[in-house]
């Protein structure tokens, strides 16, 4: 018996409350050879440099995407412990922590013993501000 996979529905932006504005499009480039997954990613990638802080980009959890409860964080930085930091997107994640996230987030703090913390894609809308915001959120 084949299965077809179910469509992926996604938000538009319209429906989150997003105003898509049109911006100059910004080069990004690789964060450790790995081609950065998003601009905001890039941005953060850029504070941490900007900030001397040391961190692994796309550290695999317990197996990563390729196994069952497995999990990929987007940046593992190194201040005195390892601080898993996510950045989401309004794409993915509708603005809001959903129960999968939830979920995932909890495992986060149980594998590493120190709360996750999360990025919104929409507050890092400059280098200054993305600096700004890790710094705050990491406490450095």
């Amino acid at each position: 018996m084949k299965f077809r996979k179910a469509p992926v529905r996604r938000p538009r932006l319209e429906a989150t409350g997003v105003q898509a504005e049109p911006m100059p499009q910004e080069q990004i480039g690789e964060i450790q050879g790995i081609m950065a997954a998003s601009v905001e990613e890039w941005r953060v990638a850029k504070a941490l440099w900007e900030l001397k802080v040391d961190f692994t980009y796309q550290s695999r959890v317990r197996g990563g995407n390729m196994l069952r409860g497995g999990q990929t964080v987007d940046f593992l930085v190194f201040t005195p412990w390892s601080v898993p930091v996510q950045v989401f997107g309004d794409y993915w994640h509708t603005g809001r922590l959903g129960a999968d996230d939830s979920y995932a987030l909890a495992e986060l703090q149980q594998y590493f013993g120190v709360e996750p913390v999360v990025l919104w894609a929409r507050e890092l809308v400059s280098h200054e501000e993305t600096v700004a915001i890790v710094k705050r959120e990491l406490k450095l």
